[in-house]
């Protein structure tokens, strides 16, 4: 696998070859692990090809105009749109806005961000037998 020397910069929305894992940005310009979100963008590709460029430059200018955006590809084929973006409270949401209000028919797909929550403790035995005694609701007779 090829290793970047370059952080890479807003893409041109444009068709890639190499795959969308080896042009994603590791860490953000700061090493910090960037968030990222996914987008559907319905009817994009059935439009003509001068209506797809108009919307692109668009999309593009709506995402360059955002420093918290260090990364975005666009899979035209599927409408999808992937972003990613410098951890910071509220920034997937205020991108992701934006380009609602220019592209309302988008759809939040999927996000992910830094900040996850611990994984729930597992009860004891003694709690969990006493869960399943209350749930039984009668005493277990011998035989």
């Amino acid at each position: 696998m090829a290793r970047r020397t370059t952080q890479p910069q807003v893409s041109c929305l444009r068709a890639n070859t190499e795959p969308l894992h080896l042009r994603l940005p590791k860490t953000d310009g700061q090493g910090r692990f960037p968030g990222d979100f996914m987008m559907l963008i319905p009817g994009l590709r059935e439009l003509s090809a001068a209506q797809t460029e108009t919307r692109l430059a668009q999309l593009q200018g709506i995402l360059d105009a955002d420093d918290d955006v260090i990364f975005a590809d666009l899979n035209l084929p599927l409408n999808l749109l992937w972003v990613s973006v410098r951890q910071r409270h509220g920034v997937v949401t205020a991108v992701a806005s934006m380009i609602r209000e220019h592209f309302p028919a988008a759809r939040l797909v999927g996000h992910t961000t830094l900040e996850k929550k611990p994984a729930a403790r597992p009860a004891s035995l003694r709690t969990r037998l006493a869960l399943w005694a209350r749930r039984v609701g009668r005493p277990l007779l011998p035989r």
